[in-house]
This record gives structure tokens, C-alpha cells and sequence, in this order.
């Protein structure tokens, strides 16, 4: 059996020494040349519940996610960007505790669970006393009955549904011509790279 070869060898890696590691750009994502940070994970979660949140706010829950995956990510960076990414983290994590230590102190959940619970039984007493449930049971009935026949009169189902077939072809039609759909899915994933990258670009 071969011993390990000398630490003069430039390929040796001594044993039970941490790595440093590095992206590698597969599939488009980014490839990070600098070595990477280990941030703690109430960093990591903080920063990514930050991104997403934020992500949501200005796009929907799809760029949401790619925010949260790229604000994550940006923990990692080493220098100045990824010690803001970081700290952010870590600030949205305090957050947490301090939400977290009202609730133990003050009992917040147990007085909402309470007070809805509270608000149940009344509109039951009052569904009860009024017969609420009944009437608008009979209401929406009657209302449904009359949506039917104006219906059937004015084949209002079969003329929408003929518009909507018409409205997706020529939507089919003009993303086939114009790869609005591939361009959007190409965009969303540059605009998070550039994130990333953006974050470890920056020198400390």
C-alpha cells in the first residue's frame, strides 16, 4: 500500500483539512472563481425568507423563489457583498427570536386562537338565532337558477368558451412567433445570476 505522497507535492491535500469550495457553472448557473463563505444557517434562512418575501412583493411567487435562492445564495460571497448578505440574514433572524420571545411572554397565538374561536361561536349563535345559513343557502339558489336560465337564453357559456379558444390560439400563436415565453424563463434566470454574481463581484 502506497503512503500519502509528501506535502511538497503540489496535488497533496493534507487529511481532516477543510476544503475550500467553489461553484461550478453547470446548466447556467453562475461559476464564483472566489472561494466561498459558510454562513451560519440562521444567516442563510434569514436572508432567503428575506429575498423571498421581497421577491413576492414585486413579481409573484415565481420570483419569489428565485429571489430567495439567489439572496441565499449571496450569503455565501466572500467579501464586501457577502458579509451584507450575512448580516441581513442574521438581522431578519433576530427578528424571529424577538416575534418568537413576545409570543412566550405575552402568549400572542394562545389570545388570537382564542379570540377567532370566540368569533366562531358568536356567528353561530347568530346563524342559529336568524337562520342565516337557510336563507342564503335559498338566496344563492335562487340566484344560480336565474344565472342558468339567462344562460341557456343567451348561450353566454358556449360564446365565452368559444372566445377563450380564440384568445389562447392567437396567444399560442404570437409567443410562437415571438418566444415571449422563452424569453421571460431566460430573463427571470439572468436576472437572479446577476444577483448573485453582482453580490460576490464585490470586493471588501
Amino acid at each position: 500500500m502506497m503512503p500519502n505522497p509528501p506535502p511538497v507535492n503540489p496535488s497533496y491535500q493534507p487529511q481532516n483539512q477543510p476544503v475550500s469550495h467553489n461553484y461550478v457553472e453547470e446548466d447556467g448557473v453562475p461559476n464564483f472563481k472566489a472561494q466561498t463563505k459558510d454562513p451560519t444557517s440562521r444567516q442563510f434562512m434569514g436572508a432567503a425568507v428575506a429575498g423571498g418575501v421581497a421577491g413576492t412583493m414585486v413579481g409573484g411567487p415565481i420570483v419569489g423563489i428565485a429571489a430567495a435562492a439567489a439572496a441565499a445564495a449571496a450569503t455565501t460571497a466572500p467579501g464586501k457583498g457577502g458579509s451584507v448578505a450575512r448580516s441581513g440574514g442574521e438581522g431578519v433572524a433576530k427578528l424571529g427570536d424577538k416575534a418568537k420571545a413576545l409570543d412566550e411572554k405575552h402568549h400572542l397565538q394562545d389570545k388570537a386562537k382564542a379570540q377567532a374561536q370566540r368569533g366562531v361561536e358568536k356567528a353561530k349563535e347568530m346563524d342559529e338565532k336568524h337562520n342565516l345559513t337557510d336563507k342564503a343557502k335559498a338566496s344563492m339558489s335562487k340566484t344560480v337558477d336565474k344565472a342558468k336560465e339567462i344562460n341557456r337564453e343567451h348561450e353566454i357559456t358556449n360564446k365565452a368558451k368559444k372566445g377563450l379558444a380564440k384568445g389562447f390560439n392567437k396567444a399560442k400563436e404570437v409567443d410562437k412567433k415571438h418566444n415571449f415565453s422563452g424569453k421571460a424563463a431566460k430573463g427571470m434566470m439572468k436576472g437572479a445570476t446577476w444577483v448573485v454574481k453582482k453580490s460576490t463581484s464585490t470586493k471588501s
